[in-house]
């Protein structure tokens, strides 16, 4: 509805307003709180909204604001959930925005965000299984009690972890600490998949997130630790992120295409400038480099710009955040479909050098597409200087992944073998 409101808030101060002039037209102002203690100009929501006494416009503040929702069917189902007219950014927000990605909390416009309290819900064992098999109806585990907001098409469970190992549902807006994510049952072996490559990544020097596999009823779950949420001994603590489609103002669309280059998103060099205007230590883009790298050497063709981010820390420059939602694609030639068997893309989230094949390319590729940034001094170095460690940490990350098949530590192996030697990754 149009005349919507709604309240942002950041390290508890109340940073913006947004106002939706038309329908599905946003206007966003800094408050004086926010002028009054950050500096003119800092990233301080958004890169695409730096922080300015003037009105910013629907076409950086819409594709933020979606960026805090999640995609696809979930966010149909909280709609209806909520009795919320679909497609009414402001009105979701207002119902589950207490706990977003990043450090944003949104709330009705006048109203105060949640106190700052640990208030929890501890699960027994019987009460996660029957949430994990509730997530097709209930993709985030929201109820009255429960209002989170996270990206991503698919179900997952936010949730706290307490001192002791348990599980708990975080209420009223107090800050969950992991994700679970059941596996893609049309993906065979795709929770160890994806702890695997989590795993690598880590061994690599590209994550910190903690992740491993857990079965609940029956069903494979990847468990994954939250890289925008640290537990200090005042109580959990959050770190403000944005993926890069909300960094680059990009429209994503009602069915995700824009989080892909081929349909207009982000692309290497577009985050590569980012890094270098708002940070300018050229590791961050040497390290930019190596996620390039990673992505092609284990053929992970969906890694698009909602699940690349950026930290921006309350006063400290922007800079890479840890990957997270990582997996070999090329792991699964096709999928079943309703009609049939349906090929999987090999095509690039991000291009590499205008390559879009990610079995085509090679290191001499991925130079080249370094090179063109012109802010990466070392990227060859660090091109070459991944691919060096690579088998010993894909050796390290195996150990301890229940499940994991031989079949794909060695299909990985071999991607980097070739890498190395100057060949396509692709077989």
């Amino acid at each position: 509805m149009t005349g919507a409101a709604l309240d942002l808030w950041l390290y508890d101060v109340l940073v913006a307003h947004v106002v939706e002039r038309r329908t599905g037209k946003f206007q966003l102002r800094y408050t004086e709180a926010a002028l009054d203690r950050w500096p003119l100009g800092r990233p301080l929501l958004s890169v695409s909204m730096p922080l300015t006494p003037s009105t910013h416009p629907p076409r950086v503040v819409g594709p933020f604001l979606e960026g805090l929702l999640p995609e696809g069917e979930a966010r149909v189902l909280l709609e209806e959930e909520y009795e919320v007219r679909r497609g009414d950014v402001v009105g979701l927000l207002a119902e589950i925005g207490r706990d977003c990605a990043g450090a944003v909390v949104a709330v009705p416009a006048g109203q105060l965000p949640p106190a700052r309290t640990e208030t929890i819900d501890p699960l027994h064992s019987g009460e996660l299984a029957r949430l994990v098999r509730a997530l097709p109806e209930r993709p985030l585990g929201d109820d009255a009690q429960v209002r989170i907001s996270l990206a991503g098409q698919q179900g997952k469970l936010v949730l706290t972890r307490t001192p002791d190992g348990a599980w708990a549902r975080p209420l009223g807006g107090t800050p969950s600490t992991h994700i679970l994510k059941p596996a893609d049952q049309r993906y065979p072996g795709a929770a160890a998949n994806e702890v695997l490559c989590l795993r690598l990544a880590r061994e690599l020097g590209l994550t910190d997130v903690d992740s491993q596999l857990l079965e609940i009823d029956g069903i494979p779950l990847v468990v994954v630790e939250r890289y925008d949420r640290q537990i200090r001994a005042s109580g959990v603590e959050r770190l403000h992120q944005e993926d890069t489609c909300q960094a680059l103002a990009v429209n994503v669309g009602p069915r995700g295409a824009g989080k892909y280059e081929a349909g207009g998103g982000p692309s290497f060099a577009g985050v590569a400038r980012l890094l270098d205007v708002h940070n300018g230590d050229p590791d961050q883009t040497g390290t930019l480099a190596e996620v390039a790298t990673f992505t092609v050497a284990i053929g992970n063709a969906d890694a698009h710009g909602k699940n690349l981010s950026l930290l921006l820390p309350d006063n400290d420059p922007l800079r890479l955040a840890p990957l997270y939602d990582l997996m070999s694609t090329v792991q699964y030639p096709t999928v079943a479909g309703p009609r049939g068997s349906v090929a999987v893309s090999t095509e690039l989230a991000m291009f590499v050098n205008d390559t879009r094949d990610i079995d085509a390319v090679d290191v001499g590729k991925l130079e080249a597409e370094v090179t063109r940034w012109h802010f990466a001094d070392d990227g060859d170095e660090r091109i070459h200087g991944l691919l060096d460690r690579f088998d010993q940490a894909l050796d390290d990350a195996a150990v301890g992944v229940v499940d994991v098949s031989d079949r794909l530590v060695e299909q990985l192996r071999g991607r980097a073998a070739r890498l190395r030697r100057g060949a396509t990754a692709g077989e």
